[in-house]
């Protein structure tokens, strides 16, 4: 609720800043139209003193223009499953184009003589939409957390649409993605992140309109935080993961809840970096304890079980990532664009080394801290060198790519990917691969990591 207000009094303000100085700057323009001249330190200091005695006229109808229009945009925003920022331009805009129309209609003109006109009421509607535009970017940093349902009273009509806006933000539509999704297969249905600093974990999915939105619920995390590095420290960890499989509870201790989804902890990346332990759930919590302390399981992930019966329908073994961080990061569409260019020209790159069947090229594409399953780059570059000897391939299919950033770790990112692979001697491989790419020292892309699955 508090970043809802926050972003609707940031949004008022702004409007109402730019909407006076505008004014402003009418009135000095039709006083140089008569002949008067007012030199720049005369033209600020009748600025700052519209906008601070219009602050008890105008200011507070802006407001009340503004709380309405934001309430009724964010409900067609849910209704449509997308088109926020859009939505919350247009209404900051259209707010003061009525409430302009609405003095006239009341008083029989234009009470604000810096606001009459053609052009006057085109950069009071500006003001509106740049007010729009700072209230929709305020909310998408970040989703606001799941509401919980309540009965209105009545009360005024600004406190009404203040009350009732946390009501309507569970499952809207983002602006943008993380800055940690770089590309979702097509067929993906959903990607989870597990913000920790929020206890909240966010569903984002694809709308009909091929857009993205976004869900969120309350969350619990680990007794001692975030980082899990060794097995009983009782921390969250840190990453990026998948879920594996979903559990039938129903003979399991009641503290997990409806179901659990089991992650891949400790993954390639954890292994190289020497964590430990396991088991690392994403689960219900204990019938009639659906709220838990925000720091209250041995290091899974705990949702209420009314969210997560909401949520299991959307979650596939096997495919569904889930990234757990301490931050959302942004949407940062032009380095996505970067990014997901560079690993499309890396992978690209180590497919065709195998297809060309060069060892050196194909090797190439390896960090000289590379680790598999224990072997470290020679003895892995030893086992490849039999297979390039013995087989050739005649077929390396790439599918259903996913890029995600590690959330952690700088310049760290996973590839995944359905393979599909074929020898001239007949042997085949169908499955997903795993690659880990790390930027080295010389901003070169290389695998430091990579599995299976």
């Amino acid at each position: 609720m508090l970043r809802w207000i926050g972003a609707w009094l940031a949004g008022t303000l702004v409007t109402y800043a730019l909407g006076s100085a505008f004014m402003t700057q009418v009135v000095v323009a039709d006083l140089g139209a008569l002949g008067v001249t007012v030199d720049a330190g005369a033209r600020l200091e009748m600025t700052i003193r519209d906008i601070v005695g219009l602050s008890t006229s105008y200011l507070p109808l802006i407001a009340l223009a503004q709380a309405i229009a934001q309430l009724v945009a964010t409900g067609i925003a849910r209704a449509l499953g997308g088109f926020r920022q859009a939505l919350a331009i247009a209404a900051g805009a259209t707010a003061m184009l009525c409430l302009l129309l609405i003095l006239k209609q009341v008083l029989g003109l234009n009470p604000l003589s810096g606001s009459r006109g053609i052009g006057g009421h085109a950069l009071q509607v500006t003001a509106g939409a740049v007010g729009g535009l700072l209230f929709a970017r305020i909310l998408a940093t970040r989703a606001a957390r799941s509401s919980r349902s309540f009965s209105p009273k009545p009360v005024p009509g600004i406190v009404l649409a203040l009350l009732l806006l946390p009501a309507v933000a569970p499952a809207s539509a983002l602006d943008g993605l993380p800055a940690s999704i770089i590309r979702l297969p097509d067929e993906l249905d959903s990607v989870l992140v597990a913000a920790t600093d929020e206890s909240t974990l966010y569903r984002y999915f694809r709308t009909v309109e091929g857009g993205f939105a976004a869900e969120s619920f309350y969350m619990s995390i680990g007794v001692n935080g975030i980082r899990k590095e060794r097995r009983g420290d009782r921390k969250t960890p840190l990453g990026v993961y998948v879920i594996t499989e979903q559990l039938d509870t129903r003979g399991l201790n009641e503290k997990y809840g409806i179901t659990a989804f089991p992650l891949d902890y400790p993954n390639a990346i954890d292994r190289l970096a020497g964590r430990t332990g396991d088991g690392i759930w994403l689960h219900g919590v204990l019938p009639g304890g659906e709220r838990r302390p925000e720091r209250d399981t041995d290091g899974c992930i705990a949702l209420p079980n009314e969210s997560l019966a909401a949520l299991q329908h959307h979650l596939e073994a096997g495919s569904t990532p889930i990234i757990v961080t301490n931050g959302l990061k942004a949407d940062d569409a032009p380095g996505r664009e970067r990014i997901g260019s560079e690993l499309d020209a890396a992978i690209g790159s180590w497919r065709q080394a195998q297809l060309d069947g060069s060892l050196d090229t194909y090797l190439a594409s390896y960090a000289e801290d590379f680790r598999y399953r224990g072997l470290d780059l020679d003895a892995f570059a030893a086992m490849r060198a039999v297979r390039f000897s013995r087989e050739k391939t005649i077929r390396l299919d790439i599918s259903e790519l996913m890029l995600l950033a590690d959330p952690v770790t700088p310049n760290l990112y996973l590839a995944r990917f359905d393979i599909h692979w074929e020898t001239a001697g007949g042997r085949r491989f169908a499955g997903s691969k795993r690659l880990y790419w790390q930027r080295d020292i010389d901003g070169v892309l290389r695998i430091v990591a990579e599995d299976n699955g």
